[in-house]
């Protein structure tokens, strides 16, 4: 969880390799203004993106980045 009830977890974003600039464009891209908008955000294990709105309750998941890439 990278946020909740509209507050960022910094030091989970930091230890994430997080920035605040991409957080934000996260949001965005999934239809959410600002974090004070947002009820729940979470890095998911596959390195997507999940957002939960404060407006409509409903979740939004979006392929953002993935964290680790396989070697073959």
């Amino acid at each position: 969880m990278i946020a909740k009830d509209g507050q960022w977890f910094p030091e989970v974003m930091t230890h994430q390799g997080g920035d605040p600039e991409d957080a934000a464009m996260i949001l965005r891209e999934h239809g959410v203004a600002a974090v004070k908008d947002a009820e729940l955000v979470v890095l998911e294990v596959d390195g997507t993106i999940s957002v939960v709105s404060i407006e409509d309750g409903g979740l939004r998941i979006g392929r953002r980045r993935v964290r680790y890439i396989k070697r073959q």
